[in-house]
């Protein structure tokens, strides 16, 4: 968050490092048959929203705070199937 508040990268930059990323996550747990993809629906996946959401509103919470987003997650999650 503090790197694109402060120009050292971009937004587009950091969402093709978290997709990059959850290409590797994903091949790292292939062998767990109660593992969820996050390739290629990323923002359809609550995990990588959920971490996408603490970087772009990571300036935005009081000193940090990260709670109010991750139970934004978590109840995004509660309501998903499966």
């Amino acid at each position: 968050a503090n790197w694109m508040l402060h120009g050292v990268c971009t937004e587009d930059q950091v969402r093709d490092s978290f997709r990059r990323m959850a290409a590797v996550v994903d091949r790292q747990n292939e062998a767990d048959p109660t593992y969820r993809r996050m390739s290629p629906s990323y923002d359809a996946h609550p995990a990588f929203r959920a971490a996408w959401d603490l970087v772009v509103g990571g300036t935005r919470q009081p000193g940090g705070y990260t709670e109010p987003i991750l139970h934004a997650a978590r109840q995004r999650r509660k309501l998903q199937p499966g």
